[in-house]
């Protein structure tokens, strides 16, 4: 869950706008829109950042770990074509490069702040396309206010617990906290006491 901490920033629902850097495509093939939904996944064996795309030209869905072993992070996407890709690599600054197992292409996520993050693919060292998510609502949105029980993220729902409300910030932190309420009150607190 460490690992995945700057994840934060994205948990919630994006729309994108990417573009194909083809110049041979025709104009209305080289853009296009796609949403994006992120969500914490949570499980005793398994942490991950989850990704569902709505219209999205080359994912259906994702899952960005963190391999404690190898020290590196790890998105495992389904294509649109419903092929499974593996990518892996590491952070520099707000920037994971991330090479696809057994080929050439990379992924570049940036997480620019709270209200946008680009991703970008290439195939060798050649760029194919670049993709801009950006907040519903655009700069409406400030990154101030409750916190997530569970992450620490920003929180944008409620959950009780012994008479107390909490916030959360998306459906894998509700279910999380749901298994497991003391856990994550226990965390929370020692937290607001540092």
């Amino acid at each position: 869950r460490e690992a995945l901490k700057d994840f934060n920033k994205v948990i919630t629902e994006w729309n994108c706008t990417g573009q194909l850097k083809d110049r041979k495509a025709k104009r209305n093939e080289r853009f296009w829109q796609e949403t994006v939904k992120w969500n914490w996944k949570l499980e005793e064996d398994e942490v991950a950042i989850t990704a569902e795309f709505t219209n999205g030209k080359y994912f259906k869905s994702g899952s960005m770990t963190y391999d404690l072993e190898k020290k590196q992070y790890v998105f495992t996407a389904v294509t649109v074509k419903g092929k499974k890709e593996v990518y892996r690599g590491s952070k520099d600054d707000n920037k994971y490069t991330l090479r696809l197992d057994r080929g050439r292409d990379t992924l570049q996520f940036t997480l620019l702040h709270y209200n946008r993050y680009l991703w970008n693919k290439s195939e060798g060292s050649i760029r194919t396309c670049d993709v801009g998510c950006t907040l519903p609502g655009g700069f409406a949105r400030e990154d101030t206010g409750p916190k997530c029980v569970v992450t620490g993220g920003l929180g944008t729902g409620k959950v009780s617990f012994e008479g107390k409300d909490y916030y959360i910030c998306c459906s894998g932190c509700q279910d999380a906290f749901n298994k497991n309420p003391q856990k994550f009150v226990a965390e929370f607190n020692a937290k607001q006491k540092e």
